[in-house]
């Protein structure tokens, strides 16, 4: 009966189908970010972004191969289209700054590299030579952008948050700032934000115009788009009851909300200039939650899709949308706005956690692709999707029709952090590229990636390519302690470590008939299938780290600790314990163990066995039973135990361990009394109980 329940728990997970095609981090060891991403017309990616690494990883005749004398530096970095090499990178910094950010990129028709950011005293908008070598130019102004777009002639538009000193031109939309006082402001408390629309020429050199707008409280533009009469759409988000509107279709104000402090938080807005910057129309989007705009794009007839952030319940949803309801936490949202300023649909995206969308691109036939964060396990995919064991925040990306009605496709992400992405491109073949942040240290990176071990610091800027239509290559989304279903001993940052002889599941694609090895040695497979195998981790590892290979086109680094021990449960390594009363039924809520009486529990992860066994053997069926090397504790109800056998479970697999152990007497009774295993310095998991009357 034992043995069919552990085969059992080692069951495999669903398949999966769409195919990573790269993932390469990009960074030192500090930390490093990717804002935004573009593709060149080699399909090379261009990824910019701030850093904190001195020893981020710029090329050689880049214009800016040091940070200079900054805490903080803009990068832009080139990637092939494989994602396997940098074909150049810079610093980005200007004298007398002290912290640069880069927040947008965009590529001219001739290959230069426009970027935009800010410094503390201001932002700026920089053109470099496609090969990074050469600063063509860098205009400042007295503004803060955060997003940036070109046109036909490649003319520069930037929006972002302005504070009072804005020097705007005749005739725009809002000349002057909408005032008010705010307290959080990047020089302390002074005048709150407006959004602003900034245009430039070409090389930078003549402001050709420059609006405010905003009213009397916090106000932000996020994102920018030009259609192809120089029409302009910017979405955001306005804490102001009194901001500007025309022509909207909702204005009614559903409130500001402080966030944690500072800034205001209220709806998202999104509002449409002609050639001469007048407003031809400006409304509210949201309800009475916090509401933002991330994220905006065109289609050829001038319609916008917004998307973006909303924890508003009663967000303006349309009927026959994909998803009316509110999923709850946050979720993000796209909807669709005329040229006019009507809602023609709107919908939100998301699962019970909280999701947001970021970033998201038109197809040619108008399918909207988005990407963002989601926290939710509910999160909705479609058949296809990357397998994922993330437990924490982390990308995805998705498609919906033109109609905003279906949900064409949506994936999950790799990695097993917190991780964020910002950017998305796409290419005509299925590839969506993404950029971000990342603070996954293990099963993120593909092989073969031009970054493939994470640098350091709270996160690495990343660049990837997921691709709807390839088929799924061999690729490795984790590695589990088989009974408690986790990356490794307890963290909070997942590390993946393994320990020897401990007894590993690993989830991914094209793993059928994978041989896997540990720094070479061959690991007993237990089970096989497409998505999933089932190992037992070679007693010779030596550590500290250890690559193992699944297969011939996948490996991945991993740490090697003396232990890493969790007790077998009914339920994904958690709740129940499988644990055998005195009398040999089944430990359960209605069949507790009696205080004083002899149980049995099964774990793994015990590390290297006196005498040693050899990998993949079978346990003896009667003594000399092979036991721990390191020391074992149990705690029930965190009164000790006294443990009358821990060693290798009689007739099983190398790696499993037997625990027979006295429930102590002094401790209260309950359904759901905490279960620990020490071995040596570490601890199972939390969150395993057992029943005791």
């Amino acid at each position: 009966m034992i043995r069919a329940l552990l085969l059992l728990m080692l069951a495999p997970l669903p398949a999966g189908g769409a195919a990573l095609h790269f993932n390469t981090y990009l960074g030192g060891s500090a930390t490093d970010a990717a804002a935004a991403l573009a593709r060149d017309s080699q399909g090379n990616l261009v990824v910019a972004g701030a850093t904190a690494s001195s020893n981020f990883p710029v090329t050689a005749g880049a214009w800016q191969t040091s940070m200079q004398s900054a805490s903080t530096a803009g990068f832009i970095a080139r990637l092939d289209p494989t994602g396997s090499h940098i074909l150049s990178a810079t610093f980005v910094t200007f004298p007398g700054a002290s912290d640069t950010t880069l927040t947008a990129v965009a590529l001219d028709a001739s290959g230069n590299v426009l970027v935009a950011g800010y410094t503390a005293s201001g932002g700026f908008v920089a053109g470099l030579s496609p090969a990074l070598d050469k600063l063509l130019f860098n205009t400042a102004f007295s503004a803060y952008p955060l997003a940036m777009a070109l046109d036909s002639a490649a003319n520069i538009y930037v929006t972002g948050a302005a504070y009072g000193n804005l020097q705007t031109t005749p005739g725009v939309a809002q000349t002057a700032s909408g005032g008010g006082s705010c307290a959080d402001t990047p020089t302390g408390s002074g005048p709150c934000s407006d959004a602003f629309v900034l245009k430039l020429s070409a090389n930078g050199a003549t402001v050709l115009y420059a609006t405010y707008l905003g009213g009397s409280d916090e106000d932000t533009g996020r994102a920018i788009a030009i259609d192809a009469n120089g029409n302009v759409t910017i979405t955001g988000d306005t804490a102001s009851a009194n901001f500007p509107l025309l022509n909207a279709a909702q204005t009614t104000f559903g409130g500001a909300i402080q966030s944690f402090g500072s800034p205001d938080y209220g709806d998202a807005f999104v509002a449409r200039f002609d050639p001469s910057a007048h407003l031809l129309y400006s409304t509210y989007l949201g309800g009475a939650g916090i509401d933002i705009g991330y994220a905006v794009a065109l289609d050829p007839s001038g319609n916008a899709y917004i998307g973006g952030y909303t924890e508003s319940a009663d967000f303006p949803v349309t009927p026959g949308a994909y998803q009316t309801v509110y999923g709850g936490s946050g979720d993000g949202f796209v909807t669709k706005v005329s040229p006019l300023g009507a809602f023609l649909w709107s919908s939100f995206l998301g699962g019970s956690a909280m999701d947001s969308i970021s970033a998201l691109v038109l197809d040619s036939l108008g399918n909207i692709y988005t990407t963002g964060s989601t926290g939710s396990a509910d999160f909705p995919t479609t058949g296809g999707s990357l397998p994922t064991c993330r437990t924490g925040t982390g990308p995805f990306a998705a498609e919906l029709d033109p109609t905003g009605a279906s949900l064409q496709r949506s994936t999950k992400g790799p990695g097993m952090g917190f991780d964020d992405p910002y950017a998305i491109a796409i290419d005509t073949s299925g590839g969506v590229y993404l950029a971000g942040s990342a603070a996954s240290q293990v099963f993120f990176a593909t092989a073969g990636a031009a970054q493939t071990t994470y640098g350091g610091g709270a996160s690495d800027a990343f660049a990837m390519k997921i691709d709807w239509n390839a088929a799924p290559g061999s690729y490795v989304a984790c590695v589990l302690n088989a009974a408690s279903l986790q990356p490794g001993n307890q963290s909070f940052f997942p590390l993946g470590t393994v320990a020897p002889g401990e007894i590993v599941s690993l989830f991914g694609t094209g793993l059928a008939g994978a041989q896997v090895s540990f720094d070479g040695l061959p690991a007993p497979v237990l089970y096989s299938s497409a998505n999933q195998v089932n190992a037992v981790v070679p007693y010779g590892v030596p550590g500290p780290n250890t690559q193992m290979a699944a297969g011939a086109a996948f490996a991945v680094t991993m740490p090697v600790a003396t232990a890493v021990p969790a007790i077998f449960t009914y339920a994904s390594g958690i709740d129940q314990a499988v644990v055998i009363n005195q009398d040999g039924t089944l430990n359960s809520v209605g069949n507790p163990a009696t205080r004083g009486t002899i149980v049995t529990f099964y774990a793994e992860g015990a590390g290297l066995m006196m005498p040693a066994m050899a990998d993949g053997s079978l346990a003896p069926l009667a003594p000399p039973f092979p036991v721990p090397a390191l020391p074992i504790g149990v705690t029930i109800r965190g009164a000790n135990a006294t443990v009358e056998y821990a060693g290798a479970a009689p007739g099983f697999i190398s790696g499993l361990l037997q625990i027979n152990v006295q429930v102590p007497t002094s401790i209260n009774f309950g359904s759901d009394v905490p279960l620990f295993l020490t071995v040596g310095a570490f601890s199972s998991q939390l969150g395993v109980t057992m029943a005791v009357q």
